[in-house]
């Protein structure tokens, strides 16, 4: 009987609670409420070449978001939400029409985390005011760089990029797509430091023709990029495929005396412990296959060896 008396008046608990909050659920002990860190903003500024309001703030460890919020400056308006940020970053770029360049701001922050669809959100910041944001000292500006001109060349399995130098450019970042491709598909290649004016590879399949492009860029205070226009557009020749590769066969300790019409040209094999080369004399060493390049300026020839 006591069990049941118990058991009733839990109900009846219930049921008042539901009748006054109406969508209340009963939460067990094991159940916590996350309460996120508040954060504050570091600094707010313009860039007027990319039209764009860069805000850094204090990165807390354990929020999935966070919330800017804003009103113009000297006024009791009510805040609204400029923009939501998802992920935990510190720092995002916002372009908003609405934020005139003759007006001062107040903005403040705060940050949430996101648990079973639920936004669980820190208390603001305090309000940091910016006076005429747009054409005071807090604005950054970036010029943009100048565009450098691209060169390519191929040797053999090497593919040879070089452009110009950019002076106050902080890096380059190098585009290429298959010759054959249509539209724009440039997909990135590399992206290399200020000091550098070439890069070569041997990633890129040589037998086949690709279309390269470079920008230089310069960087903002705020750790964006500033890119220059895209430079002009170059394209790989093909080398020679190793399907048509002239095929020789030698014995083991034998010699084959090989000539490409120049008498300069460099003579390398690509596995000495089967062919060994010296001024276009090839000598088999053990049994396997080895490629033999001569190569002369900006041509080379590739012959296919075969020991036995």
């Amino acid at each position: 009987m006591k069990v049941f008396k118990k058991f009733a008046a839990f109900i009846l608990v219930a049921a008042l609670v539901f009748s006054i909050f109406p969508g209340a659920s009963i939460v067990s002990g094991a159940d916590t409420v996350p309460h996120p860190t508040p954060t504050y903003l570091i600094s707010v500024k313009y860039d007027t070449l990319r039209e764009t309001t860069y805000f850094v703030w204090n990165k807390v460890a354990e929020a999935t978001g966070f919330e800017i919020w804003y009103r113009k400056g000297n006024t009791y308006d009510e805040f609204e939400k400029l923009v939501t940020v998802h992920g935990n970053y510190e720092r995002v770029g916002v372009k908003k029409k609405d934020l005139d360049p003759s007006y001062d701001y107040d903005f403040k922050i705060r940050s949430f985390i996101l648990q079973n669809s639920v936004a669980y959100n820190s208390s603001f910041s305090s309000v940091l005011y910016v006076t005429k944001l747009f054409t005071s000292g807090s604005v950054d500006t970036v010029s943009k760089p100048n565009m450098p001109t691209l060169k390519v060349s191929v040797s053999g399995s090497t593919l040879k990029l070089s452009w110009t130098k950019v002076s106050g450019a902080a890096g380059y970042t190098i585009y290429y797509m298959p010759a054959t491709a249509s539209g724009n598909a440039y997909e990135e290649l590399v992206t290399l430091g200020s000091s550098k004016t070439s890069y070569s590879t041997k990633k890129i399949d040589t037998t086949a023709s690709y279309k390269f492009r470079i920008r230089s860029y310069k960087e903002a205070n705020d750790g964006s990029k500033v890119y220059s226009d895209y430079s002009n557009i170059v394209t790989s020749k093909k080398a020679a495929s190793i399907d048509s590769y002239f095929t020789v066969t030698i014995k083991k300790g034998s010699t084959l005396s090989l000539s490409v019409g120049s008498s300069s040209a460099s003579w390398k094999s690509s596995n000495t412990s089967v062919a060994a080369v010296s001024k276009g004399t090839v000598k088999g060493v053990k049994a396997g296959t080895a490629v033999i390049t001569a190569s002369g300026g900006s041509t080379s020839v590739k012959i296919k060896v075969i020991v036995k």
